[in-house]
């Protein structure tokens, strides 16, 4: 700037504001991380971490009181159980090839339920297995990689897929009978 040119230094920010201003108290931290890729590549990152000063801050209603008793708040041990009971049968149905006690699948729903099913294990084995390998060789392939993920979550691939479409035809259903329903 010319200010810089003639050997004339700009004032701090602070030093330009009014009088009775209060000065702001400022927390910030900036600095460096190094990152090595696994191709041996050292890349360098910059972080910065800046807090608002005007916090957005709200008061939140503690959840007891928002009902007469709290118990009502909290699954009770029968219900627990119950709910641990439902989630065993169909972790069995499913590890029996799909047919629930009463020979039909369609009461089994799985969603939320993949960690239990172990599915995805292989998958992560056989991923972090090749990286250990690919390290070994000094070498890195990440299509690779990619590529043996693909072929451990084909099926869950194809189940996510129908289960999509189903819930596609689920809600065009849902909308098409409100629409009936609101025309009346």
């Amino acid at each position: 700037t010319p200010r810089e040119e003639k050997g004339l230094r700009l004032p701090h920010r602070s030093c330009m504001r009014g009088d009775g201003v209060p000065r702001r108290a400022s927390i910030s931290y900036t600095g460096e991380m190094q990152l090595k890729l696994p191709t041996g590549e050292v890349k360098t990152r910059r972080t910065s971490i800046t807090f608002r000063d005007d916090p957005d801050v709200k008061d939140v209603k503690p959840v007891w009181g928002m009902v007469e008793d709290p118990s009502d708040l909290w699954f009770n041990a029968e219900e627990y159980s119950h709910i641990q009971d439902k989630i065993r049968e169909i972790v069995e149905g499913i590890s029996q090839g799909g047919e629930g006690i009463d020979g039909k699948t369609s009461w089994l729903c799985t969603r939320g339920l993949e960690g239990k099913l172990g599915g995805s294990c292989k998958a992560y084995e056989s991923v972090i297995e090749e990286q250990k390998m690919q390290k070994v060789r000094g070498r890195y392939d990440m299509d690779y990689i990619r590529s043996i993920y693909e072929f451990h979550t084909v099926d869950s691939r194809v189940l996510a897929a129908a289960r999509a479409e189903s819930d596609a035809k689920d809600v065009e259903q849902y909308m098409q009978d409100t629409r009936k329903l609101m025309r009346r």
